[in-house]
């Protein structure tokens, strides 16, 4: 049995059609949205200043405060909270642990001015341009504690993902302004931390040349603690085992580091085009790492090249835990089509989501969006298509996830049993979906978490899900409203 067959895929692509905005339950009685507590549990560790230095926390707190709802009885919503100030705050990384805590990585971004910030009882005063916040927050919404980094010009972090006994984030910042503890950073960097926000290691990625460039998109951790990273780059970059430099301009690629963060083997697309990058990573119960993303032009992942269609084929390849090439495969067709997500189970098995513009072509399967940008029509820019491979990389089955407006596949990942978990979007609303075997035994969806959404599943009973509204949020309870710029929001799910 697949996780895909066509039963399944069809029941998938018609719950996605039928899905819209989640709705408060009619059996909901609780309306009041009293806030709950957003203060410090005993024994947390103190605030720190920007340069991770830790301060007592005596004189008086003054700022913005975080705002917390506890969701209406019977709904799916746990509670949501939303913190912010006149800069704005961008969560660019949520996870979660074995006991629901979670972990955030957020960016502050100084355009029209500045506010001090009250996280719970933590303080934080923005700085230049950008800062670095790092924020635990319990199950229940309960600050732990808050990392603040920042310093002369700037500073910004771009993933999250939890990583062994602890988390890893990248990012960027200006030459030797960012110090995490373990050094000065050079621009593109990589740092884990233990949950209690300790350091464990950084490190930084050299760049060969002064216009050169390392974008990492895609993140995946083992249980082991190895950490894979996947993006594109320009011109060269040392990632820890020598330079190295595409074969013209742009390539993608794929990196991998021990718990400790040792450099271990990395692999470039060997892209003649300027669009090729790596876009989702899952390690395989053996070690493999698989990767997905897209490219233009000719790539060679280490079976031969791979030319591209049209714009952009997607592309999907698995290595070794050596580095070496097992397999690789494209699905093109007219216009660009984006490998965005993927996930491997116990078995072996992928599943591959992706987006695409116009059409794609997946072995005998030609999947079309009907009426691709056309505004008047409200139609989607975009369709969403989900891949399943063998552990060999044989096509298993495909669908075509369509609904009348925008849809996306961001994240997949396994749970227990092999259960497929799904976070994305159908018809231009956040959603989220679980699977067992062919059934489909959940959703839940949110049109007004469309704003840089990200979600992060805790265990099989919660989703921490993150957004960054400008406007009004109410999840049932009542409004949180905006408090001068792009906010952090934070909810959880209860499956």
């Amino acid at each position: 049995m697949t996780y895909f067959d066509h039963t399944t895929l069809l029941l998938v692509a018609s719950l996605l059609a039928a899905c819209g905005p989640g709705e408060p339950s009619d059996t909901d009685t609780d309306s009041e949205g009293e806030p709950t507590s957003t203060g410090p549990t005993t024994g947390e560790p103190p605030t720190t200043t920007s340069s991770g230095e830790e301060t007592t926390g005596d004189p008086p707190l003054v700022g913005v405060e975080c705002e917390q709802l506890a969701g209406p009885q019977g709904s799916a919503v746990d509670w949501y909270l939303r913190c912010g100030g006149k800069q704005h705050e961008y969560v660019n990384g949520i996870a979660t642990d074995a006991a629901g805590d979670i972990y955030l990585a957020v960016e502050l971004r100084v355009f029209d001015g500045a506010q001090t910030l009250k996280i719970g009882e933590f303080e934080v005063k923005p700085g230049e341009f950008s800062d670095i916040l790092l924020i635990k927050l319990s199950s229940a919404g309960v600050p732990q504690w808050v990392r603040h980094f920042g310093g002369p010009m700037e500073q910004g972090v771009s993933g999250l993902v939890a990583c062994g006994d602890g988390f890893v984030i990248h990012g960027w910042a200006s030459a030797g302004s960012l110090d995490f503890g373990g050094g000065p950073l050079d621009e593109t960097y990589i740092a884990s931390f233990d949950f209690d926000g300790d350091l464990r290691w950084s490190r930084s990625v050299p760049l060969l040349g002064e216009d050169a460039r390392v974008t990492f998109r895609a993140m995946a951790c083992d249980d082991a603690g190895r950490l894979a990273l996947g993006g594109e780059f320009e011109i060269g970059a040392d990632f820890g085992g020598g330079p190295v430099e595409p074969p013209q301009l742009h390539d993608g690629f794929v990196v991998t580091y021990d718990a400790a963060g040792a450099f271990q083997w990395v692999r470039g697309f060997g892209s003649s085009g300027d669009g090729s990058r790596g876009r989702a990573l899952a390690f395989a119960p053996g070690g493999e790492l698989v990767v997905t993303g897209s490219f233009n032009g000719t790539v060679d992942l280490g079976g031969g090249p791979l030319t591209a269609d049209a714009f952009a084929d997607m592309l999907v390849a698995e290595y070794s835990a050596a580095g070496e090439h097992l397999w690789s495969r494209q699905f093109g067709g007219a216009g660009g089509q984006d490998g965005t997500a993927v996930a491997v189970d116990a078995t072996g098995r992928v599943v591959v989501g992706g987006a695409f513009f116009n059409e794609i072509e997946i072995g005998d399967e030609k999947f079309v969006n009907e009426n691709p940008e056309d505004p008047e029509e409200g139609a989607s820019a975009e369709d969403a298509v989900l891949v399943e491979l063998d552990a060999s990389g044989a096509l298993l089955g495909s669908q075509h996830l369509a609904t009348p407006l925008n849809d996306r596949v961001l994240d997949l990942s396994f749970g227990a049993a092999d259960s497929l978990r799904f976070a994305g979007v159908a018809d231009s609303a956040f959603s989220l979906r679980a699977f067992a075997g062919e059934e489909q035994t959940w959703e839940w969806s949110e049109m007004q978490l469309m704003s840089f959404p990200r979600a992060a599943w805790s265990g099989e009973g919660a989703v921490a899900v993150s957004s960054a509204p400008e406007g009004d949020v109410d999840l049932g309870s009542g409004t949180l409203g905006p408090h001068g710029g792009v906010d952090m929001l934070i909810a959880r799910i209860r499956r």
